[in-house]
């Protein structure tokens, strides 16, 4: 009886092992159980939640940072409170993560709004918290993602910094300077807009521009997409508050609730081909095959010192050649 029990104890002991080392919240779970697994933390001057998937030792996770929309920053915590972006922390939607099996969710906070920062101390906040997760975070793969203002915030970091994000997802921007993503040349950028967005009546018309603009110097056009929508809805199919929350799409990974593609959207990519989703294959799937080592880059200038340099050599080789 005695063998039988401590028999039990190890099965139920390697269970919870087993247990414990999984994602043990499940999407039916909801949402409040998901945003539990969120932690609070801060640095660069702005405090954040996060959600750290169990890391394995010598294994590094994709680092996805999402930034709030204006109205959603007012306490700690907000920013996830407002969206059902916990969602991204489901044993289902984490296990889209290719090659990784799991991401790091990163959620700073703005109170007031993003136009009160600066991408520099975003960049610092970022910084900071991989500093403290040495090691587990894949630095080759962070991800740049947001909405309303936090897509206009999306979009100065991320041409603030080409070299340091793998890829940006700007959803629903307020404002955007077309010229500015040139600098996103080398990265993979998907631009979403609502064609009934009465909040910024330009939005569609914006985006697109912004879009067209990446694509001509796009140096993979097939990694710049562009998704416009002709009416948001819930993944039920439940028109939604107003027009200009288009979160939901980029929260329930582009399908509705019967795991069907996000309805009335279409997707292009910068080459002109439209993009079909079929579950479980959207966005996470999309953004697990970016990485820095995979996009292509230019070389960098020359700095002014070395072009003097440049500048006397030929000098010299031009008097050395002369008397030769």
């Amino acid at each position: 009886m005695k063998k039988l029990i401590s028999v039990l104890l190890c099965v139920c002991m390697l269970s919870f092992c087993l247990y414990a080392g999984a994602y043990a919240v499940p999407i039916a779970a909801g949402d409040d159980a998901l945003r539990a697994e969120f932690q609070g933390g801060s640095g660069g001057g702005l405090d954040y939640r996060y959600f750290a998937p169990p890391a394995e030792e010598g294994k590094r996770y994709p680092l996805v940072v999402w930034l709030h929309g204006i109205g959603s920053g007012n306490y700690a915590g907000d920013q996830i409170d407002s969206y059902d972006v916990c969602k991204w922390d489901c044993d289902e939607f984490q296990a889209r993560f290719a090659d990784a099996g799991g991401a790091y969710l990163f959620a700073p906070r703005c109170a007031g709004g993003w136009d009160l920062t600066t991408p520099a101390a975003l960049k610092a906040c970022i910084d900071s918290f991989i500093s403290g997760h040495a090691g587990s975070v894949d630095t080759n793969r962070i991800y740049l993602t947001g909405f309303s203002v936090g897509a206009t915030m999306v979009l100065k970091t991320a041409s603030a910094y080409p070299n340091f994000f793998a890829a940006a997802v700007p959803i629903s921007a307020v404002v955007q300077d077309a010229s500015q993503v040139k600098a996103l040349s080398g990265m993979a950028v998907w631009f979403f807009a609502n064609e009934q967005d009465t909040y910024v009546s330009a939005n569609v018309a914006a985006t697109r521009s912004s879009f067209n603009t990446l694509s001509s110097v796009a140096a993979d056009k097939s990694k710049v997409r562009f998704t416009a929508v002709s009416k948001a809805v819930t993944p039920s199919g439940a028109t939604v508050g107003t027009q200009h929350y288009m979160w939901r799409i980029f929260t329930n990974d582009m399908f509705m609730a019967d795991g069907s593609q996000y309805a009335y959207s279409t997707t292009v990519d910068g080459t002109g081909a439209t993009i079909s989703f079929s579950s479980p294959n959207g966005i996470i799937s999309w953004l697990s095959q970016q990485s820095k080592q995979t996009q292509p880059t230019s070389a960098p200038g020359k700095s002014f010192l070395e072009k003097i340099a440049d500048f006397f050599r030929m000098i010299i080789n031009f008097f050395a050649n002369l008397f030769s």
